[in-house]
């Protein structure tokens, strides 16, 4: 699988509006086919919410997905998974875990965004998948490996000039250790 660089989607909230993300209609997929995941965007974000070149290790993380709906369904699950390159999964988040479902009626659109506050990923390539439907009834639409997605070591934070928050920096010990942490501002 090439990698592919996720584009930002910026503020969409015009459902009928022309598809910024990462195109997904090409993607091998699973399910019964009621709705079909069309794109998807990842844009890293700093604490204050706006907009990064490159995500690192504690960003925040905008994930936006956006659906088209075939055949009408009710109180579906919609997830995104983070796996590492060997497959294992790394991060799961859903609409449940907030108590909300998906409902589309035949010939609709969604949209979701999700907002992911500090994600402590190590640095490194990710695959994305995303997973829509009822556990444990039925699968509607199911990408394993919908995008790459890349973190960046904090070494070369210093390059770009960002500053990272001290409670970032004692995650980032954590995770990488003092030698990785370099002239990145973390002291």
């Amino acid at each position: 699988m090439g990698l592919r660089q996720p584009r930002p989607l910026g503020t969409m909230r015009n459902h009928s509006a022309a598809n910024a993300g990462e195109s997904l209609l090409d993607r091998p997929r699973e399910g019964n086919g009621r709705a079909r995941f069309t794109s998807v965007a990842i844009q890293p974000l700093n604490a204050k919410g706006e907009e990064l070149e490159v995500a690192y290790p504690g960003c925040d993380l905008r994930i936006d997905v956006e659906l088209e709906c075939i055949r009408s369904f009710v109180d579906c699950n919609l997830a995104i998974i983070f796996y590492d390159t060997n497959g294992y999964r790394i991060v799961d988040t859903n609409t449940a875990q907030k108590g909300q479902f998906i409902g589309l009626s035949a010939g609709q659109k969604g949209h979701a965004c999700f907002l992911l506050r500090e994600v402590l990923l190590r640095p490194g390539t990710y695959l994305i998948g995303l997973w829509l439907g009822r556990i444990p009834m039925e699968v509607i639409d199911h990408i394993e490996h919908a995008v790459t997605f890349t973190s960046l070591r904090v070494k070369r934070l210093a390059n770009i000039q960002r500053f990272i928050p001290a409670h970032i920096c004692a995650g980032l010990r954590m995770i990488l250790g003092p030698a990785d942490l370099g002239r990145s501002g973390c002291e």
